[in-house]
């Protein structure tokens, strides 16, 4: 792990396989690890903001609106809660 990290600091990592940190950081969080539960859980605050960005911009805030998720992080946190 610690190898991991520093690779990942040291921009030693690259940028084509840094998706492959997804499914290992909700599965650490699912384990009971609080920084990967951290992380992950800041993770979605962010999809909630650009949520609310986009539903405001388009008047919607107060409307109920269905919000469809997709993508390799939702993916990968399906995956990882299932398992």
């Amino acid at each position: 792990m610690y190898a991991l990290i520093e690779a990942l600091h040291l921009g030693d990592l690259e940028q084509s396989r840094r998706h492959e940190l997804t499914p290992v950081l909700f599965a650490t969080a699912a384990d009971g690890d609080t920084v990967a539960r951290a992380i992950a859980e800041r993770q979605a605050e962010e999809v909630v903001a650009m949520a609310v960005v986009a539903l405001t911009r388009l008047e919607l805030l107060d409307e109920p609106t269905p919000v469809l998720l997709g993508g390799g992080v939702l993916a990968a946190s399906i995956r990882s809660s299932t398992a």
